[in-house]
């Protein structure tokens, strides 16, 4: 039977928006796709083959992502799961298969959901899979290969080409149909590619509730190849949150809430990102995208336009530079930025997270001056200068992805004079820029501060941003070390680098030493698959004061498995310089605490006494003792000038 000609039969389209039986779906899902007509004998298992003798470097990211696809997931829950392998196997294969794809973040949302799928053979009166362990994954491998190919073709991609597209007609589409909350969005610079990348390049696998994501997928996969119901499901998504009252953070609220209740970029994003299952269920949800009315014609007359232009000038402009003086970037290209700015030359160091190995390259010429940089494999920093203000500022450039919009989602939001700012960002090419702010004194990794009140002047900013974060913004930096503290003018430390930082809550369940990221030596709940919380950057301080103490690397003499040893199981933390103050030793026994429950927070260590006492021999603050009305114990107003600093 043809596929085509199936999915001519009005009645069996209805028949499948209604939903298809979770007992044949994954067969249907095969057959819709024409899975088959990809299929070649004995491909898969030779990509099993070579992923023991071919190791790709992108294999070290695959790994890392894994675990957190599916991490409530019974099938996918623990390190050692079938259904981790299978994952594991299944991505692998794939990016020796089709190399010039490789891997890219997504692919494990779509390939977890297809295993969960595929049929298995149950032995009887076990949960033991007998005889179709490979076939599910080879189901699941070819299935992919269709979807990526027919359905999906440019959206993982290094350029991400045609998922940019698609953010640019899904644009032009909720201008037509939500003209009002199409330009509240403009005006506070939010555009689809901000949640259209973890919409569509998830297929709604991290938006909507999961019986409503299977039927999404049966239409998909009957309906979908030109990704209509892409469109559909994301302008219904919008519209019923927007149209219909929402039970959202105990609050009864009102119609139009995306225009009334959320006016900011940051709570924009936050509910776009974050969307409440209230009226999303699956029959809600398909009702209403149905009901919206699309132009086959003008879709295809967006794409054109969409196509021409990246074919000549890059993409239409989807983000902007915000909060720059005038001039300073004229237009959103790479040319622009090339030629708005000089390279100022310099070593750049650490170029992004999770890098490879570096190497040496130039953007171009600006001002007759190449501009030199080092680049990684997922990104590159360049230290600019403004050719006519002679102002510096800092290019960070990373491919589009869900976690540089992740980060950039983190970045727009903070607002600290102890953190380093965000002041522009935009995308060309598929990269993703962001402008921020220079820190004219580099960072701390080479300095030793063996002079107590000047480490504690620094550690007293470093918390500073920590309380910030941690209270405020609610978000866990995870990255926390002398190579993320950078100097600017003043002296005043400031936080950076927030590629790995997520929110509250973000990273929970069994966790693996990847969550906790570069916090090394890991803290002890590392070892005992305890998510990162707001104890774990307190962890790093500790690690981070006594490195930039000693000037040498807590533990670096000893190997993995020692320090596993000694921290997962013992708590020990490297050792403390003898002639350091009892203070300071107090201090410290409060940031490496065993227990992460029982660490200090950033607030409670601004009131610490070391800092108390060192902060104020150093700077001349003045201390006055406050009461707290909620705590009803003593705690300490720092005021500094004209400045009065909540601690």
């Amino acid at each position: 039977m043809d596929a085509g000609a199936v999915k001519k039969d009005s009645k069996l389209k209805k028949l499948v928006r209604s939903g298809i039986p979770a007992s044949v779906r994954g067969r249907a899902w095969q057959f819709l796709a024409g899975s088959a007509g990809y299929r070649k004998t004995g491909v898969y298992e030779v990509g099993v083959e070579l992923i023991r003798r071919d190791r790709l470097p992108i294999f070290d990211v695959i790994e890392r992502d894994i675990h957190r696809c599916y991490p409530e997931h019974v099938m996918f829950r623990d390190e050692n799961s079938q259904g981790q392998a299978d994952l594991n196997n299944v991505l692998k294969a794939y990016a020796h298969y089709n190399p010039s794809v490789g891997y890219c973040q997504g692919m494990g949302r779509l390939v977890g959901c297809m295993l969960m799928q595929m049929p298995a053979e149950v032995g009887s009166g076990t949960n033991r899979r007998l005889l179709f362990v490979d076939r599910e994954c080879t189901d699941s491998f070819w299935l992919l290969v269709a979807t990526i190919d027919k359905y999906m073709a440019g959206y993982f991609i290094p350029t991400l080409s045609q998922l940019r597209i698609d953010a640019y007609v899904f644009e032009q589409l909720l201008r037509e149909h939500e003209p009002k909350l199409a330009q509240h969005m403009v005006d506070n610079d939010v555009v689809p590619l901000m949640y259209i990348t973890q919409w569509f390049l998830t297929a709604f696998t991290l938006t909507l509730p999961w019986p409503t994501v299977l039927r999404v997928w049966d239409v998909f996969y009957f309906e979908g190849i030109e990704r209509i119901v892409f469109y559909r499901i994301g302008l219904a998504i919008i519209w019923l949150n927007r149209a219909f009252a929402i039970h959202l953070n105990c609050h009864f609220l009102s119609t139009d809430h995306l225009l009334r209740h959320c006016p900011t970029n940051a709570e924009l994003l936050e509910f776009l990102l974050h969307i409440p299952f209230d009226n999303l269920g699956p029959e809600n949800l398909l009702e209403t995208a149905f009901k919206i009315k699309l132009s086959k014609d003008d879709i295809k007359k967006y794409s054109r336009k969409a196509s021409s232009e990246a074919s000549t000038q890059g993409l239409p402009v989807e983000f902007g530079i915000n909060n720059l003086s005038a001039g300073q970037l004229s237009n959103n290209s790479a040319s622009a930025l090339v030629g708005a700015m000089a390279g100022v030359g310099g070593k750049i160091k650490r170029t992004a997270v999770g890098g490879g190995s570096a190497h040496s390259g130039s953007l171009g010429k600006a001002g007759g001056k190449k501009i030199s940089f080092i680049a990684g494999t997922y990104g590159s920093v360049h230290k600019m200068r403004h050719i006519k203000t002679g102002e510096v500022r800092v290019a960070k450039v990373q491919p589009v992805s869900m976690a540089s919009v992740h980060e950039l989602e983190i970045m727009r939001t903070l607002r600290h004079e102890n953190v380093i700012s965000l002041e522009g960002f935009f995308e060309v090419d598929g990269a993703l820029v962001f402008v921020m702010e220079f820190a004219a004194h580099g960072d701390l990794s080479s300095i030793q501060l063996t002079s107590e009140p000047a480490l504690a002047r620094v550690v007293y900013d470093i918390l500073r941003a920590l309380a910030y974060l941690h209270d405020d913004a609610g978000i866990i930096h995870r990255d926390l070390k002398p190579e993320n503290l950078l100097r600017a003018e003043g002296n005043v430390v400031k936080i950076a680098d927030f590629g790995t930082a997520v929110r509250s809550g973000e990273v929970s369940g069994n966790a693996r030493l990847e969550d906790f990221v570069d916090t090394l030596p890991v803290p002890p709940e590392a070892f005992r698959g305890l998510p990162p919380t707001f104890a774990t950057d307190i962890w790093a301080l500790g690690i981070t004061l006594i490195e930039l103490l000693t000037a040498e690397y807590p533990h670096g003499e000893l190997e993995d498995d020692e320090i596993a040893r000694l921290v997962g199981w013992t708590g020990e933390h490297p050792p403390v310089p003898q002639d350091a103050s009892p203070l300071l030793h107090a201090f410290l026994k409060r940031c490496l605490t065993f227990s992460p429950s029982l660490r200090a927070t950033a607030r409670e260590l601004l009131r610490h006494p070391w800092i108390v006492e060192h902060v104020m021999k150093e700077t001349g603050i003045g201390v006055v003792l406050v009461v707290d009305r909620h705590l009803q114990e003593g705690g300490i107003c720092i005021v500094d000038g004209a400045r009065a600093l909540n601690v």
